[in-house]
């Protein structure tokens, strides 16, 4: 009798194991989804086993030592994916302010002007994660695109560093004007 109470136990515990994998499932991350169904599914495979598991204790033993090996390669996997997560996150964060920055100072001075990189604060734990460090801008030092960026990002002038291109390079490698390159 103790296995069939041991047993309806267990699925009073899937039930609720299944409602909150739906809950966690609406709430968690695309990229986060397939390791908690996995991490869930070994949870629920564990419930359900577990009362015959208890008949004899020897295989229960062996059961437990391969869901620690398959847990600590998912443990394992899951912290290259969560790198792998933050650099992206943190490419497209200025990608975007890239994207914002270039838009609002042809909005606000009239000005399009060829952003060729960002430096950021990319710690994403710090409460100064995204600030601008450094700003590389194509073209000749103008004081009205310091004084927006200070005035908008909070961006002092000395971070921000104008590259004068050549005229040979304009010619060269504008890819907006072919006709202008030389065969």
């Amino acid at each position: 009798m103790a296995f069939f109470s041991s047993l309806h136990d267990s699925l009073k515990i899937v039930f609720f194991v299944v409602i909150l994998s739906m809950f966690i499932g609406i709430i968690i991350p695309e990229d986060y989804k397939k390791y908690i169904n996995v991490y869930i599914g070994i949870c629920i495979l564990i419930i359900l086993l577990n009362p015959f598991l208890e008949l004899n204790k020897n295989l229960k033993i062996d059961f437990f030592k391969q869901i620690y090996m398959v847990e600590n390669d998912i443990a394992k996997n899951s912290s290259n994916n969560v790198d792998m997560y933050r650099k992206m996150v943190i490419e497209e964060y200025k990608s975007k302010l890239i994207n914002q920055i270039k838009e609002n100072i042809k909005n606000n001075i009239g000005l399009d002007i060829q952003i060729e990189d960002v430096v950021i604060n990319e710690n994403i734990d710090s409460k100064d994660f995204g600030k601008i460090i450094k700003i590389i801008i194509q073209g000749k030092h103008n004081e009205e695109i310091c004084r927006f960026l200070n005035e908008k990002y909070m961006v002092e002038k000395s971070m921000v560093i104008f590259k004068e291109v050549s005229s040979i390079e304009k010619r060269y490698f504008r890819k907006d004007d072919e006709h202008n390159i030389k065969k």
